[in-house]
C-alpha cells in the first residue's frame, strides 16, 4: 500500500467561525492523499458557502448538504458510506478544531505498522477561546480494559477500513458505524449525548488494537457553543452509558452462543 487514501470525517452545524481553518488545516497536511468529507448538517449560518468555495478550490473536498439535521453520528456514517470503497483509513475531525501539519502522516505511519492496529490517537492542545489560554491535554496510553471504563482514546482518531468493516451494523437497512442514538438532535428538540465515538471505539477494541502517539496533533477549541453542548451531554450521560453497556452485553452474549 504505497499511498493509502485517508478519508476525513467532518460534520458541521453552525461553526462557520471556525470551519474554514478546520478544513484548510486538513487540506494543508504534509500527507496529500486525503478526502475531506464534509457534511453540513442543516446550518443556518454561512457554512454552506464556505464549504462550497473551498470545494471549488480543492477537488479533495467531498461535500454533503442537508436541509434537515441528523446529528454528527449519522453525518459521519454518511461520509463513510459514500467513500468506503475508495478509502483505506478514516479520520474523525471536528469542524471547530485545528489539525496540526503532520497529524495525518504520523497517524498513518502508526496504523501501517501492523494489521492488528485498528485505531490511532494522539494528545491535543485545549484552546480556550474565552481566556486565550492554551493547555496540553495528555491522553493515557491505550489499554484494553481502561477503554472499557472510560474513553481514553481521543475522539480525533484514525481508524482502519478493515476494522470498521468488521463492526458494521445495519440500521434502517444502511451500514452504520456510529450510533445515532448517542449523538443526535431528536425531532422534539431533545439533544442526546456525545459518546458515539466511545461506542465505536469499544466495538473496535473487541477486534483489534489502538496505538497512542504521545504528542499534540490537534488544537481543540473550547468556546461558548461547545460548552453549551457539554452541559446538555452531562444531563444524558447516564442513559448513554447504560445504552453502551447494554450493547456490549448483547455482543458478549452473541459471541458465547
Amino acid at each position: 500500500m504505497d499511498s493509502p487514501t485517508v478519508c476525513c470525517l467532518m460534520g458541521n452545524h453552525n461553526y462557520s467561525a471556525f470551519l474554514e481553518e478546520a478544513m484548510r488545516s486538513i487540506l494543508n497536511q504534509d500527507y496529500k492523499n486525503i478526502i475531506l468529507g464534509v457534511v453540513d448538517d442543516a446550518s443556518s449560518d454561512n457554512s454552506p458557502e464556505i464549504i462550497e468555495r473551498i470545494a471549488r478550490e480543492d477537488s479533495r473536498v467531498d461535500p454533503i448538504y442537508l436541509k434537515d439535521g441528523v446529528g454528527v453520528a449519522e453525518a459521519r456514517n454518511m461520509i463513510i458510506r459514500k467513500n468506503f470503497d475508495r478509502s483505506h483509513f478514516f479520520l474523525i475531525v471536528d469542524s471547530d478544531d485545528v489539525s496540526y501539519l503532520t497529524k495525518v502522516r504520523k497517524m498513518l505511519e502508526k496504523m501501517l505498522m501492523s494489521p492488528a492496529i485498528v485505531g490511532c490517537y494522539g494528545d491535543y492542545d485545549i484552546i480556550n477561546m474565552n481566556t486565550g489560554v492554551t493547555l496540553r491535554e495528555y491522553k493515557e496510553p491505550y489499554d484494553f480494559y481502561n477503554l472499557q471504563q472510560s474513553c481514553v482514546v481521543h475522539s480525533s482518531c484514525m481508524m482502519s477500513k478493515e476494522g470498521l468493516n468488521k463492526i458494521t451494523e445495519l440500521v434502517d437497512g444502511k451500514p452504520s458505524w456510529f450510533d445515532k442514538e448517542l449523538h443526535c438532535h431528536r425531532g422534539n428538540g431533545q439533544f442526546c449525548g456525545s459518546v458515539e465515538d466511545w461506542d465505536c471505539f469499544l466495538r473496535l477494541n473487541e477486534i483489534g488494537l489502538f496505538t497512542h502517539i504521545p504528542e499534540a496533533l490537534s488544537g481543540v477549541r473550547v468556546h461558548n457553543n461547545n460548552q453549551s453542548q457539554i452541559e446538555k451531554v452531562n444531563k444524558t450521560w447516564k442513559n448513554n452509558v447504560e445504552h453502551i453497556q447494554r450493547k456490549a452485553q448483547q455482543r458478549a452474549l452473541a459471541r458465547s452462543v
